[in-house]
């Protein structure tokens, strides 16, 4: 058998061209992953082969040369590979791992949603988040259930209210499961709810209400943050949250929420308004939020002033 060096001394070229030609087989023989790939298929490639696949050859030389010289900010998106066709060596591009990685991120980005939430919140994980308590174990089971329910096709499962004190982790959680839903594919917005309520009434002047409440309210799955912490008025109650809230209860969508208030203590607070008490339409509130949401409570050290998770 032929070896490849053999094969290529072989290929028919005119006299006049024959050193120019020869030259370059030798650039193309001589670059690394030609040879490698050559020497691994000897077998399986004769002369007529080799030479109907020598301009295959000259392009994946030229473009891993390219992406070989680029900077590693600026590479090339694809990655030339060689694979044997029928007739003749042929070119594969693969999309580079940081390609991929940049698609990625951007697709999180065009299904999450979480531009009011810290840096360190958008960038949790549930890898790097320490149950090291009993109430972070049950509530880290809770969060495990979820995923895995959801993921699996389960419809009309509850969210979950976490109430507790400031910087015990109640939004660092809720930011890596909401990261670890957009993972697969889920649409995921998360809000701090004060600061959504302002927006809302900054909206009224644009009349862009209607349209900001429908894109919060009709997302796969929503973190309300920080419930309890708003300047409560009857319009923000009930044009806004209660709207917010039927809607996901007749679609039942999953709601997720945190607060230092528990149930009891967001109850009062929605029914205290200037002027007076409104507790049936407080409890209207909160029929829908028990319906969204499992109640539970998260206790602990100020994980801010410690280092997060």
């Amino acid at each position: 058998m032929k070896s490849i060096q053999d094969i290529m001394k072989d290929l028919p070229v005119q006299a006049s061209n024959r050193a120019r030609y020869q030259e370059h087989l030798r650039d193309l023989m001589a670059y690394p992953a030609i040879r490698k790939f050559l020497q691994a298929n000897q077998d399986r490639i004769n002369q007529d082969y080799l030479q109907a696949s020598i301009s295959k050859l000259n392009e994946f030389m030229t473009s891993m040369k390219t992406y070989e010289a680029a900077p590693a900010e600026d590479k090339p998106a694809f990655v030339p590979s060689l694979v044997l066709g029928r007739h003749y060596i042929d070119v594969a591009y693969h999309p580079t791992e940081a390609f991929l990685q940049a698609r990625k991120q951007a697709e999180m980005g065009r299904l999450l949603n979480n531009r009011m939430m810290s840096k360190d919140v958008r960038q949790a994980s549930l890898k790097d988040i320490e149950w090291n308590t009993p109430e972070r174990k049950a509530l880290m089971q809770e969060v495990l259930n979820f995923v895995e329910a959801y993921e699996a096709g389960q419809t009309g499962l509850q969210g979950l209210y976490v109430s507790g004190p400031f910087g015990v982790g109640k939004t660092y959680i809720f930011g890596a499961l909401a990261n670890r839903l957009v993972e697969s594919h889920h649409s995921v917005t998360m809000i701090h709810y004060p600061t959504f309520v302002q927006d809302m009434k900054e909206a009224i002047n644009t009349k862009n209400v209607q349209s900001l409440l429908d894109r919060v309210k009709q997302v796969d799955v929503l973190f309300i943050d920080d419930i309890g912490a708003e300047a409560n008025t009857p319009w923000v109650r009930d044009e806004i949250l209660n709207i917010l809230l039927e809607y996901r209860m007749k679609e039942s969508l999953p709601t997720f929420f945190t607060s230092n208030f528990n149930l009891r203590e967001l109850e009062q607070h929605l029914a205290n308004v200037k002027g007076g008490v409104e507790a049936t339409k407080a409890a209207r509130i909160m029929e829908r939020i028990k319906y969204l949401a499992k109640e539970t409570t998260l206790s602990g050290a100020n994980r801010r002033q410690m280092g997060r998770s």
